[in-house]
């Protein structure tokens, strides 16, 4: 076998040092700009997400299996072998994307009309942004915040229930 070996798998996009595209909206103009993934904030993934709404609506096939979501943490588990942790999360998505006559879509339950429980399973220094927390702060979390640090240099704090 040559090459890279794909399991485990690092995205590179969260890299300290990597440079993000970000879009912000003035005027009825988007403007893009690049920005360091250590320093996005929550309205960039706001901005983001509203440019990804557009492409997909003007046929970008690009970006067309490309989502932000937005959501609270209800539940954490540890797997077994200690690698991965299943994070359960109540999803707000205005019910665009689940059928009004069916609960289950996929591996996600419909709530109700404004949001859908789900679970993701990730690796446990998989960095996630967190926008909205009780004490105010944003910015990344992950289960394993030093392990995160080790391999993608991003600092971030300990992804907890209700963030």
């Amino acid at each position: 076998m040559s090459g890279l070996e794909l399991d485990p798998y690092y995205p590179t996009h969260f890299l300290r040092g990597t440079r993000l595209v970000t879009h912000e909206a003035s005027h009825n103009q988007a403007n893009t700009s690049t920005k360091l993934v250590e320093t996005l904030t929550a309205q960039d993934f706001l901005s983001m997400s509203e440019a990804l709404t557009n492409a997909q609506m003007n046929g970008s096939h690009v970006l067309s299996g490309l989502k932000i979501s937005k959501g609270t943490v209800c539940g954490i588990k540890l797997s077994t072998c200690n690698k991965y942790v299943n994070i359960n999360v109540v999803l707000e998505n205005h019910g665009e994307e689940f059928s009004n006559d069916g609960q289950k879509e996929g591996n996600s339950t419909l709530c109700n009309q404004n949001s859908t429980k789900t679970s993701v399973q990730c690796p446990v220094e998989y960095p996630l942004f967190v926008t909205d927390s009780s004490d105010g702060k944003q910015g990344w979390s992950s289960y394993d915040p030093n392990k995160t640090l080790n391999l993608y240099g991003l600092e971030s704090r300990e992804l907890q229930v209700g963030l």
